[in-house]
């Protein structure tokens, strides 16, 4: 019984994450162009932040607020993620800065249907 509990969640898991359907996380998709961000549909006291990079370069960033105060600093190995708990309750708003290479900083916002950042020129 606990093997078919298992293997339900490890193969329904994966199609989930891809349709974004987790409502109390932000889902930030690193790509080479542009910067995909799925959003969820109203704030929460404590949310996660998956970020997933999708590119073949290590990526070295921040979780920042907009008073420029570090929530936490990241390094994404090429196709990885990572999943980071943020307190809003503290937070008015907050950005992932990608800092090597440089980008464009994306603004996490609640409520939001999902939306896309192009890279910086």
């Amino acid at each position: 019984m606990k093997r078919l509990a298992l293997v339900f969640v490890f193969t329904l898991m994966p199609f989930a994450f891809a349709q974004g359907k987790f409502t109390k996380s932000f889902i930030v998709k690193i790509g080479d162009r542009v910067t995909k961000v799925s959003s969820p549909k109203e704030k929460h006291d404590v949310v996660s932040i998956i970020l997933d990079n999708e590119t073949l370069d290590k990526i070295i960033g921040q979780l920042k607020t907009a008073d420029n105060k570090v929530i936490s600093r990241v390094t994404l190995n090429p196709e990885s993620k990572e999943v980071i708990q943020v307190d809003m309750r503290k937070v008015n708003q907050l950005f992932f800065v990608p800092y090597a290479p440089p980008g464009e900083a994306v603004e996490l916002r609640f409520s939001q249907e999902d939306y896309e950042v192009p890279e910086k020129k």
